[in-house]
């Protein structure tokens, strides 16, 4: 009985001092936007590709080196794996970074430190286990160049087919989803900022209101 008085006291409190919680939220919501416009905005466009295995009528392998042998087929494939590898590889990351000058654009002395940059920050490639699809997703401040680098990727594949002959098989990949140039911005999420910022001002406020009040009185809460 004491614990439910002592809540309508907090209640009441956290009413009578509702300019403060109403600013605990709006200050940090507009800190945030703030912040949120200042970054430079984020591009990001995707190109969505069949796994060998799925293109050809069967299940991802955990075979790196070719198609499950119960395909029956003749040709020498190219797995998921070694797709995936190719695409991570130093072979197809150089060549992103010499042919859109990734060194000048982001002020990076040493290329191989421009690979890694490229790697960490502006490039994600991801496996669906469950449809079967491999996805390459291009993050950059420019719509027009995370297409072109989301386009690359597939050019430079047939390239790089050539130098190291990892299959004969035509085509090398099937695209479900070609890249395009995006129109909307990946980031920053300036109202999902706002909301998250909002939400921790305001139990920021909802704390300090408490731990005055206990401060204050004691442990009882008048």
């Amino acid at each position: 009985m004491e614990d439910k008085t002592d809540f309508i006291k907090i209640l009441k409190h956290l009413k009578s001092n509702w300019l403060f919680l109403f600013f605990s939220f709006l200050g940090p919501a507009l800190f945030a936007m703030i912040i949120s416009l200042l970054i430079p905005k984020s591009y990001t466009s995707s190109v969505i590709m069949l796994a060998p295995e799925v293109s050809a009528g069967g299940s991802i392998s955990s075979n790196p080196f070719g198609l499950l042998s119960n395909l029956g087929l003749k040709s020498k494939g190219l797995s998921t794996q070694a797709l995936i590898a190719t695409l991570k590889s130093d072979f197809m990351t150089s060549d992103i970074v010499d042919s859109f000058n990734i060194q000048k654009m982001y002020k990076i002395k040493k290329k191989r430190e421009a690979m890694q940059f490229l790697n960490k920050n502006l490039i994600d490639i991801s496996i669906n286990n469950i449809d079967g699809t491999i996805s390459i997703s291009v993050t950059t401040h420019s719509p027009k160049m995370s297409y072109s680098i989301a386009n690359f990727y597939i050019y430079n594949l047939y390239k790089i087919n050539n130098i190291l002959n990892l299959t004969t098989q035509q085509p090398i990949v099937r695209i479900m989803n070609p890249p395009y140039i995006p129109e909307k911005k990946s980031a920053p999420k300036v109202k999902f900022n706002m909301i998250i910022a909002g939400i921790l001002g305001l139990l920021f406020g909802f704390t300090f209101i408490y731990i005055k009040l206990k401060l204050i009185n004691g442990n009882k809460i008048p």
